[in-house]
């Protein structure tokens, strides 16, 4: 069975590997927890505590132009993104 290593965090390397496939294969995808937000990057805590409605908009701010967000066939329509925001919102409202 054919393994790939690859950066979990790049679309492109994802992409490719899945084109490669010549039968059963693994690709082990290494990854960073919360890459991308000063203070969830490698904090394992932020697996099971909770955001605070402050905490949550910090770390959009800090991924909104980050290139690991976007994919290499489509970019969430603007209201998909916003559907999103307000679910969150009203999910941190709900437990004030």
């Amino acid at each position: 069975m054919r393994t790939q290593e690859i950066d979990g965090h790049d679309s492109e390397a994802f992409q490719a590997a899945l084109e490669e496939r010549h039968g059963p294969q693994v690709i082990v995808a290494n990854t960073v927890k919360g890459r991308g937000i000063s203070f969830m990057e490698d904090r394992m805590e932020w697996h099971y505590l909770p955001l605070t409605e402050d905490l949550y908009r910090q770390a959009v701010a800090e991924i909104e132009n980050e290139p690991m967000w976007t994919t290499i066939d489509e970019t969430p329509e603007p209201s998909e993104a916003e559907e999103v925001h307000q679910t969150c919102a009203t999910s941190f409202a709900s437990r004030s």
